[in-house]
C-alpha cells in the first residue's frame, strides 16, 4: 500500500479497502466471536457519513461519548469524514472541568452512557443528543468525503483543567505514515489495545494496525486479561503502569510467563522503566515505545533493537527537535492546530514546548526524556529533581503498584519522601522487607540530594483508584504533602 500520498482519513479508508474480505475488527458478543471485514467497515463508515450530512447544517462540533467498541470506530471515522469536528470522551465526569465542552452542538452516545449524556444536556439544554445506531439498520447510500473534519481530544488534566486539543487529520496521517516509513515493526497480526479510545496514542496505534491490515480485537473492558489470553494476540498496546502490573504478577525466578503468543508490545503515554524494558527484551519480546503528547501525537520512537534506554527515542523523520533551558521543543507536521476555544497553544516560530525535561543528541538524532518540567522538584540547596526517574525505579518492584515522590521540609531543609501504594491490600513481613531492601538498593545508586529519606505504605487505594496517579501527583506537586 502506498502511504506517501495519504493526506486525510478518507485516504486511509480507501487504502485499507485493498484488504477487502480480510477481518478488520473482532469482538466477543454473548460468547460468540464476531468479525467485520475491511470492506464492511468502509461501507459502515460511509453510511454514518451520509447520516451526518442529513443533520442540520449548524451542527459542527459532535461529542462522541462511548467506550471503545466497533461502532465507536465507525462513528469516529464517519463524523470526521463528513466534515464535522469530533470531541472524544470515554466518560463524562461532572466533577471535572472540561474547557469549552458545552460549545458542542450534538452528543452521540453509547446506550450505556445515557445518564452521562443527560448530565451534559443539563449543562447545555440546547444541545441535541442521540444514541449510536446499529449501522445494519441504516440505508446504505453513497457518500462523498467532506474535508475539514477535526479531532478534539482533552489532555489528561494534570495542570488542573482538561484542555481541548484540536488535531487535524493531517496531524494523524503524518504521525502514522512516518512511523510506518521508519518502523514496519509488525506485519499483519492479531492486535489488542488496552488503551482508552480518547487517548491520542491509541488512535495512532489503531490507525497503524488498520494500515498494515491487522485484525483488531476489541475487549469488553480494558483490563480483560482472560479475554485477551483466549484471543491470543501477536501484538498488544498498553501503558507502562499496566506493563509493570503484568510483569510483577507473572515473573517467576526472573523469567516472564504471560501471553506467550505475543511478539510485540507497543507502549506510550509515559516512560517505561528501564529494568522492566530490559526484562521484557531478555524474555524475547520486541518493544516499540512512542514518545509524544496530546499536542503532538508522535515525536520520537524507540524500538528494542536500537539498544537505546527506555527513556530514549529516535526523532520522527521530517520533524525537528531542540532543547532550550532543559526543556524539549518540537517542530513537526504532527503538532496540533491549537486549543479549542479561547486558550492558545504557545508556539514560537512553529516550535512547540512539550514541557518535558530532557536532552537531544543531534548526531544520533536521539532524544532522551527525564521528566515533566511542572513536576520538577526544586530543593532549597538548588538541586532539581525529576521525581519520575525515582518513581519508575520504585514501581519496578513487584510489590509496588504506584509510588509518588514529594518534597518535605524538616528544620528548614528539604528532603524527598515517598508514598507507596502496594500491589496487595495487606503485606506480610517478607513483602515489607523486600520493599525496604528495594528502596535501599535504589538509594545506594542515587546522589545524596536524591535519596529517599522515608516512605509510607498506603493500603487505602480508594484515593488512588478515584483520582488516578496523574491527578494524585498533580495534587502533591501543587499543594505539597
Amino acid at each position: 500500500m502506498r502511504i506517501d500520498n495519504m493526506q486525510n482519513f478518507y485516504d486511509i479508508l480507501k487504502g485499507i479497502s485493498e484488504y477487502s474480505k480480510a477481518s478488520a475488527f473482532s469482538w466477543n458478543e454473548k460468547d460468540t466471536l464476531k468479525k467485520v471485514s475491511f470492506e464492511h467497515f468502509f461501507d459502515d463508515v460511509k453510511t454514518v457519513m451520509t447520516m451526518m450530512k442529513g443533520i442540520r447544517d449548524n451542527v459542527e462540533n459532535v461529542i462522541l461519548l462511548s467506550q471503545k467498541n466497533y461502532l465507536w470506530f465507525v462513528y469516529f471515522f464517519g463524523i470526521v469524514c463528513a466534515g464535522k469536528n469530533v470531541i472524544l470522551l470515554c466518560n463524562y465526569d461532572k466533577a471535572v472541568e472540561y474547557n469549552n465542552l458545552f460549545q458542542a452542538d450534538l452528543v452521540i452516545y453509547d446506550e450505556k452512557k445515557g445518564k452521562q449524556a443527560k448530565d451534559i444536556q443539563k449543562e447545555c439544554p440546547n444541545m441535541q443528543a442521540c444514541t449510536m445506531l446499529e449501522t445494519e439498520f441504516l440505508t446504505r447510500k453513497p457518500a462523498d468525503f467532506v474535508a475539514g473534519g477535526r479531532i478534539i481530544i482533552y489532555t489528561s488534566g494534570t495542570s488542573c483543567e482538561k484542555k481541548p486539543v484540536i488535531l487535524s487529520q493531517e496531524n494523524f496521517v503524518y504521525s502514522v505514515s512516518k512511523t510506518l516509513e521508519e518502523f514496519s515493526y509488525w506485519e499483519k497480526s492479531r492486535f489488542v489495545s488496552f488503551l482508552p479510545c480518547d487517548h491520542v496514542f491509541d488512535l495512532v496505534v489503531s490507525m497503524y494496525a488498520l494500515l498494515i491490515g491487522s485484525e483488531q480485537h476489541i475487549l469488553k473492558r480494558l483490563n480483560a486479561w482472560n479475554e485477551c489470553n483466549d484471543y491470543k494476540p501477536d501484538v498488544v498496546a498498553m501503558v507502562p503502569l499496566m506493563i509493570n502490573e503484568l510483569v510483577s504478577a507473572n515473573v517467576q525466578n526472573g523469567t516472564l510467563s504471560f501471553f506467550k503468543e505475543i511478539k510485540v508490545i507497543v507502549t506510550g503515554g509515559a516512560a517505561l522503566d528501564n529494568t522492566i524494558h530490559n526484562m521484557l527484551v531478555d524474555s524475547g519480546y520486541k518493544i516499540l515505545q512512542g514518545y509524544g503528547c496530546t499536542e503532538c501525537p508522535i515525536i520520537a520512537i524507540n524500538c528494542s533493537e536500537s539498544g537505546l534506554p527506555a527513556n530514549g527515542g529516535k526523532r520522527l523523520r521530517g520533524s525537528a527537535i531542540k532543547v532550550v533551558d532543559g526543556q524539549i521543543y518540537v517542530k513537526s507536521q504532527a503538532v496540533c492546530m491549537d486549543y479549542w476555544g479561547t486558550l492558545q497553544v504557545k508556539k514560537e516560530e512553529g516550535w512547540l514546548n512539550t514541557q518535558d525535561l530532557g536532552y537531544y543528541d543531534e548526531k544520533s538524532e536521539n532524544v532522551y526524556i527525564m521528566g515533566r518540567a511542572k513536576n520538577c522538584i526544586v530543593l532549597s540547596n538548588g538541586y532539581n529533581v525529576c521525581p519520575e526517574q525515582i518513581e519508575q525505579r520504585l514501581e519496578a518492584c513487584k510489590y509496588i503498584k504506584v509510588a509518588v515522590i514529594y518534597q518535605k521540609k524538616i528544620k528548614n531543609k528539604d528532603f524527598l519522601y515517598a508514598d507507596i501504594y502496594p500491589t496487595c491490600p495487606l503485606l506480610g513481613g517478607q513483602e515489607r522487607a523486600e520493599i525496604e531492601m528495594w528502596v535501599q538498593k535504589i538509594n545506594d545508586t542515587l546522589p545524596i540530594y536524591m535519596k529517599i529519606q522515608g516512605y509510607i505504605l498506603k493500603y487505602d487505594t480508594c484515593e488512588l483508584n478515584n483520582m488516578g496517579k496523574k491527578t494524585l501527583v498533580m495534587r502533591y506537586r501543587k499543594n505539597g504533602k
